[in-house]
């Protein structure tokens, strides 16, 4: 990150069940590291950066000046993995907790997560490219109301769930918020176009 400012939760609330006394973004972010973000893959042997990204959030545009994303170092255990949760459920979190989440063999990819309303957050891929050996944010695949097809970095709720297997989610959550029904998510990595898919 680059000179992030250090942002701590105003009420600290009681975090219980996925419920939280302070607000409902406590449960995502809760003390964090806001500024601008950046993520770098790196050649040890050679000792050289190979690639770097930049970490944007969902409603930032590419040509923002001013722009940043908030990194937590101290959050309840849910959202993000919490390998040592204290007696509050809470710790410092894993952010890079990588795994194989597009189902190539390699455990190169991890989730960030973006607040976007009570119990809802919005979800991107990031890691290890092993067509490309690069730093990537992965694309997902959606289609639009006119059918047509659009790649987008966040979607809601999808990569904070355990995929079925290796690359692949299939599952129903309730959006609640006023909307009736729930959301049936079918998302697959499409190794040929390097992008998960949302059917």
């Amino acid at each position: 990150m680059l000179h992030p400012n250090r942002v701590l939760r105003q009420d600290r609330g009681e975090f219980a069940a996925g419920q939280t006394t302070g607000g409902c973004s406590d449960w995502i972010y809760g003390d964090h590291w806001f500024g601008p973000t950046r993520l770098s893959l790196l050649d040890l042997t050679n000792k050289r950066v190979i690639n770097t990204i930049e970490v944007r959030g969902m409603y930032e545009g590419a040509r923002d000046k001013e722009h940043g994303f908030p990194i937590p170092f101290q959050v309840p255990d849910g959202s993000y993995y919490v390998p040592h949760p204290n007696e509050n459920k809470e710790g410092l979190p894993k952010v890079l907790n990588l795994r194989d989440l597009t189902g190539q063999g390699v455990a190169g990819q991890f989730v960030l997560f973006e607040y976007e309303a009570c119990a809802i957050s919005l979800t991107t891929v990031l890691g290890y490219s092993r067509k490309s050996d690069r730093a990537v944010q992965y694309g997902v695949e959606m289609l639009t109301e006119n059918r047509k097809p659009v790649v987008v970095s966040w979607v809601e709720q999808v990569f904070g769930e355990k995929p079925i297997r290796p690359g692949h989610w299939d599952f129903t959550w309730e959006p609640g918020h006023g909307a009736e029904g729930s959301v049936h998510e079918k998302v697959s990595f499409d190794p040929a176009k390097q992008v998960f898919v949302r059917r």
